[in-house]
């Protein structure tokens, strides 16, 4: 078969780039992610015209967890082509993912320097000082969405329990009657929501 015979191909020609291309795709369709990161990483060093390589060497890394070198590669990407919206929201990602609040902080914090008025960069920001117990923050940027966006039903959810948290079953309420109104929620959301709100009563 094809794959079964690129390993032979590779070694007659070892030098040859699209060779050491397809060897660390069959790695990776053999699952041997660190080895195919090890090609990768040499392929993206050699090449830093080519982003591709060092795409694929971060998800390399992330296929086996290890999100700290991840985290690397998306570094050494901002070091050679400058700011990218993309990596810094895979960035975000991963620092969430680990709990890394504050350093996620400052990879949205960048985003908004940019956009300072995007409610997705804005409800990511709330989210995360939520996360940290930052209620002062979170509060902060919720009003901001919606002093932007008055029909943003993710942010009255989010207000909604926010308060729920606090047990303010005033405010809670209040704020999950805003988010019915907006037209942004379709009926299956509204349903399944009602069915958890009735359900935690």
């Amino acid at each position: 078969t094809p794959a079964s015979s690129q390993p032979r191909a590779i070694e007659i020609a070892p030098d040859n780039k699209w060779y050491i291309e397809k060897k660390a795709q069959f790695l990776v369709q053999q699952r041997e992610y660190k080895s195919a990161a090890k090609i990768y990483e040499s392929l993206a060093l050699g090449n830093p015209t080519k982003i591709e390589y060092f795409e694929d060497w971060a998800r390399c890394f992330l296929y086996i967890n290890d999100f700290k070198s991840a985290l690397e590669v998306y570094d050494a990407i901002e070091s050679n082509y400058g700011f990218n919206e993309d990596f810094c929201l895979s960035k975000i990602e991963i620092l969430d993912h680990i709990k890394a609040y504050d350093n996620a902080l400052v990879e949205i914090k960048r985003l908004l320097e940019r956009y300072p008025n995007n409610v997705d960069f804005l409800n990511m920001i709330a989210n995360t000082y939520w996360k940290k117990g930052d209620k002062t923050n979170t509060l902060l940027y919720l009003n901001k969405i919606i002093s932007l966006d008055s029909t943003n039903s993710t942010a009255y959810l989010s207000l909604h329990d926010f308060y729920k948290e606090q047990k303010d079953s005033i405010q809670s309420f209040y704020y999950l009657n805003k988010a019915f109104r907006c037209q942004d929620m379709n009926i299956d959301s509204k349903m399944q929501i009602l069915l958890a709100y009735y359900s935690a009563s």
